[in-house]
């Protein structure tokens, strides 16, 4: 009796592993990375430096759900201009940009002409979304764009995104991870803003 009991719990556990290595959970991670590889490839046909590659895909890890829920959870309030604006631009944010139009003139300039947006937009998008970079960022902003990308939501547009971004972060700092430059998020990546006329 005990060494049938044995056996039984011996093909129980081979059965429960087999489920758990055969299960969606497992499948989606195999799908990932057949995604992410696929998304590599794509960047070095892109012309992005191997050395670049490497350190960006470095931060990239799976999906993270608490970056998923979060994207889901935004509000869908619509408020007035009026509302929006009188809630949210302060003489503080006001006078912080034009203070940084002023100190990087130079680099807003560069940025502008090889993205062809206006510095007005890049500006009011850094006050607006980090708050100049006084927001904590703490997730690396290639894992959020991957983790974005590879959800099925919307995933068109983040893989849309990802690489104008990568492109961005390396025109502010091209020795610094994107993720460490502060106030760098998804939503000002140059694809999403108005252009230069």
């Amino acid at each position: 009796m005990e060494k049938r009991t044995s056996s039984l719990t011996l093909i129980a556990s081979l059965v429960f592993g087999c489920l758990v290595f055969m299960s969606p959970l497992h499948a989606q991670q195999q799908d990932f990375d057949t995604w992410l590889a696929e998304l590599k490839t794509e960047a070095l046909e892109r012309g992005f430096s191997a050395a670049s590659v490497d350190l960006a895909f470095s931060e990239i890890t799976p999906p993270v759900q608490r970056i998923i829920n979060n994207d889901r959870a935004q509000p869908e309030k619509i408020q007035t201009y009026d509302d929006y604006l009188g809630a949210r631009v302060t003489a503080w944010k006001e006078d912080n940009g034009l203070r940084r139009m002023t100190e990087h003139q130079d680099l807003l300039a560069n940025i502008s002409q090889d993205f062809g947006v206006q510095p007005r937009f890049l500006v009011a998008l850094w006050g607006m979304e980090s708050n100049f970079g006084t927001f904590p960022i703490t997730e690396s902003i290639f894992n959020v764009l991957a983790t974005l990308a590879y959800d099925q939501r919307r995933a068109a547009m983040f893989r849309a995104q990802f690489f104008p971004h990568w492109k961005f972060s390396i025109a502010v700092s091209p020795t610094t991870r994107c993720s460490k430059v502060p106030g760098l998020v998804p939503q000002a990546s140059p694809s999403s803003v108005p252009k230069a006329t």
